[in-house]
């Protein structure tokens, strides 16, 4: 795959996790047992650091080289785990007020 392609993938990931972070906020707003403040700001912080990868991808020229996108990846991967670990959380959570 190329360069751009790479970059493209990473972009349509990135997208895609947005609508993850979207579900997961609904379904904590909406849900009767979740205290969903309680996780709200773990969300926002995930939500944060998801933008700035986008924007950080989405920069022009020298600033957009192969070596970043690596390094945009490897962060987002990270995200990405995080993220699991925290649905997770809140899912055992659920679990148990049931």
């Amino acid at each position: 795959m190329t360069a751009a392609g790479d970059r493209d993938d990473l972009k349509q990931r990135l997208h895609e996790f947005t609508e993850h972070l979207e579900k997961k906020q609904k379904e904590l707003e909406t849900h009767p047992h979740h205290a969903a403040g309680q996780h709200m700001g773990h969300l926002v912080n995930l939500r944060k650091e998801h933008e700035e990868l986008k924007r950080r991808l989405e920069k022009p020229g020298a600033a957009a080289a192969e070596e970043s996108r690596n390094v945009i990846e490897a962060e987002f991967n990270s995200l990405l785990d995080r993220f699991d670990q925290w649905v997770r959380y809140v899912d055992d959570e659920f679990d148990q007020t049931r």
